[in-house]
């Protein structure tokens, strides 16, 4: 039966994907997404909240878990390097450089699949949703790419940021996208393009115009208001 729940064929993707991301199935959760946007039919395909947040939750853990094991790994390196262990520095650097593939796949995979969303030019929700989506690949591309393609890697992320940063401006202040786009452009600004000036202007003026605005948060909305805007005082204290 098509019927496995009360929402319908295409929507028991959304509730799979949910109780996927929920139970640390990461990929699958991303690969029910995928199901979800072939379901659809035309020319628009429409990727709701819930499906957003999930898929970019996804995208944020399956990346997220790689990048920390390079950051370990670096460590064990260096001790390897101290003690001059070159067949232990051959192996680590293998297998650093097969964790740094599948984090380039897995953006490019990405990639391709916010480039076969066609939302509607009035949904500014889900165009920031692809703006930011796409820079994120481009800048987690940019910590491992060398030359040629290190530039453009830079170039496409700076580019999608500065798109979606102004056309976040059409949100409230307070807005969590407008928030979480201005808080990954900032932490781009520092982590790849060394600009700590930059990061911490950008920072801050996402800070002083959302504490400008006191026009009262829905309950749900203030949690992830309060959640971003500490993760970007965070980054200031230590720009």
């Amino acid at each position: 039966s098509e019927e496995v729940y009360s929402g319908g064929f295409a929507e028991r993707f959304i509730f799979l994907a949910q109780i996927a991301l929920d139970s640390a199935r990461y990929q699958d959760a991303i690969d029910y997404i995928v199901e979800y946007i072939n379901q659809q039919d035309g020319e628009t395909v429409l990727l709701h909240v819930q499906a957003r947040n999930i898929l970019y939750n996804a995208f944020i853990e399956i990346v997220g878990v790689r990048r920390e094991a390079l950051r370990d790994t670096e460590t064990t390196l260096k001790v390897s390097t101290a003690e001059d262990n070159q067949s232990n520095i051959k192996l680590i650097n293998l297998y650093r450089e097969n964790i740094s593939k599948e984090i380039l796949r897995f953006c490019d995979t990405i990639l391709s699949l916010v480039q076969n969303i066609n939302t509607p030019q009035d949904d500014i929700e889900s165009k920031l949703f692809e703006m930011r989506i796409t820079a994120d690949c481009w800048r987690y591309r940019a910590e491992f790419e060398v030359g040629e393609a290190l530039e453009e890697a830079k170039y496409k992320a700076e580019q999608e940021y500065a798109k979606a940063l102004e056309l976040s401006r059409s949100l409230a202040p307070t807005h969590s996208v407008r928030l979480g786009v201005s808080l990954n452009y900032s932490v781009y600004c520092f982590e790849i393009e060394h600009n700590s000036k930059k990061a911490y202007a950008l920072a801050k003026k996402a800070i002083t115009e959302a504490m400008s605005d006191l026009e009262p948060l829905p309950e749900e909305s203030l949690e992830d208001f309060m959640t971003i805007t500490k993760l970007i005082r965070e980054n200031m204290a230590l720009w």
